[in-house]
């Protein structure tokens, strides 16, 4: 209570910034991020600061600065899911499921329209 009282006796306490004569904002800049899910989003920060390589994305993954270089490492989208098959099946095991799935289209394609 007593604090209250105080803080409407000085003058400019409360007020926002807008308010009080001669105040200037301080100078800011953006960082742009992106996080792996697609996320893009920017965030101010003090100018004359260093910008943060990773920032915290909402969805809870780590968004690497939109100038940064690509997070999959150089990779195209092709070459990252062909190394996340591998992971789980050897080439020759993809190349055997491949073969029985064109089968199947081409027994599909051929037979006739009822």
């Amino acid at each position: 209570m007593i604090i209250r009282q105080q803080q409407r006796s000085m003058p400019g306490a409360g007020a926002g910034i807008a308010e009080r004569p001669g105040a200037q904002p301080a100078s800011r800049q953006q960082a742009a991020y992106r996080c792996a899910r697609g996320h893009a989003f920017t965030i101010t920060l003090a100018a004359g600061i260093d910008v943060p390589a990773t920032w915290g994305c909402r969805c809870g993954a780590s968004a690497p600065s939109a100038g940064s270089p690509d997070p999959g490492g150089g990779q195209t989208e092709r070459e990252r899911c062909m190394a996340l098959l591998l992971r789980r099946r050897t080439r020759a095991e993809l190349e055997q499921l491949l073969a029985e799935r064109l089968a199947d289209t081409a027994q599909q394609r051929d037979r006739p329209a009822r």
